[in-house]
């Protein structure tokens, strides 16, 4: 789960309760998948798809249900203060490192750059043809809280502005 709506790729409304440290109960508000970039020990990117993330507006910071993951059937190991997340195939698909006693994830920014620049550009123009903000209280079409924007593949369109051909 996480605060960060700028996390996500999908996100739909969902409306409940989730419970964190200290037994303190926040309100989860949306629902959808987050693609992290995680830095793998030989230097390769591995882009990674979480789905049935929670939107928590008041999180302090991301969270992570590594339980989750191993009731899927992924395993995960810790050595020193490393932990791997394996997926069904036994192939490493995630390093986190332990600081203090959290482990946190370890990412690079790069992609995040170049999505947070594709984004920029993207909201720039969508503004300037005067359309709404990408974050909308009301669900579009498909049921999402924010537009799909497809970065790397085919160009995106808004739904209130038509394609020619």
């Amino acid at each position: 789960m996480t605060s960060d709506i700028g996390k996500f790729e999908t996100l739909k409304p969902y409306h409940g309760i989730v419970t964190v440290g200290g037994n303190t109960p926040l309100q989860a508000t949306g629902i959808g998948s987050v693609i992290i970039n995680c830095l793998l020990p030989d230097g390769r990117i591995n882009p990674l798809c979480l789905t049935e993330v929670l939107y928590v507006p008041s999180l302090n910071h991301n969270l992570f249900s590594w339980n989750s993951c191993r009731s899927k059937g992924y395993q995960w190991e810790a050595i020193d203060s490393h932990v791997y997340l394996y997926n069904k195939n036994t192939t490493l698909i995630l390093t986190a490192e332990f600081y203090g006693n959290l482990p946190y994830i370890i990412e690079t920014l790069y992609y995040v750059l170049v999505t947070f620049l594709s984004t920029k550009f993207y909201m720039y123009w969508h503004s300037a043809l005067g359309h709404p903000p990408k974050l909308s209280e009301q669900p579009y079409q498909d049921g999402n809280l924010i537009p799909k924007i497809s970065i790397f593949g085919p160009s995106s369109t808004c739904s209130t502005v038509p394609t020619s051909i």
